[in-house]
C-alpha cells in the first residue's frame, strides 16, 4: 500500500467520522449557532472555560455557552415566578391582570420588572 492509499484510506475514514458525527448531532436536535467575537472577548471566553472548570478540565466552548444559556433560563423562570407573587403599587393588581396602562411609572412593578430582566 502506498502513502497515497494510506492517506486517501485516512480522508476516508475521517470523512466517515464526521458524517457519523453529523448525523448524531441532527438526531439530538443540536443546532449550529455561529458567534462573531472581538478578540478581547475570544481571550475572555478562553479564560474562562479554564477557570469555570476549577481543577477539572476545561469546557470546550460550546459547553460552557450552552452551561450560561441553562443558567440564565433558569434564572429567568425564577424572576418570573417571583414577579407573579408582587403586587403593583401603582394600580394595586398582580402582574397576571396587569395591562401596562402605567409602564414606566417608577412604581409599576411592570415598568421594574423589565428593568430587572435587562443584562
Amino acid at each position: 500500500m502506498t502513502s497515497d492509499d494510506k492517506q486517501q484510506r485516512a480522508r476516508e475514514k475521517a470523512n466517515a467520522r464526521k458524517e457519523k458525527s453529523r448525523n448524531r448531532r441532527l438526531s439530538m436536535g443540536i443546532v449550529d449557532v455561529r458567534v462573531g467575537l472581538a478578540k478581547t472577548e475570544m481571550a475572555q471566553l478562553d479564560e474562562l472555560i479554564v477557570a469555570r472548570a476549577g481543577e477539572g478540565e476545561p469546557y470546550d466552548k460550546d459547553e460552557y455557552i450552552s452551561t450560561l444559556i441553562r443558567r440564565d433560563h433558569e434564572s429567568l423562570i425564577k424572576q418570573q415566578q417571583k414577579h407573579a407573587q408582587t403586587r403593583c403599587q401603582k394600580c394595586h393588581t398582580s402582574p397576571p391582570n396587569c395591562e401596562g396602562l402605567f409602564k414606566g411609572d417608577r412604581q409599576c412593578a411592570l415598568g421594574r420588572f423589565h428593568a430587572k430582566l435587562r443584562l
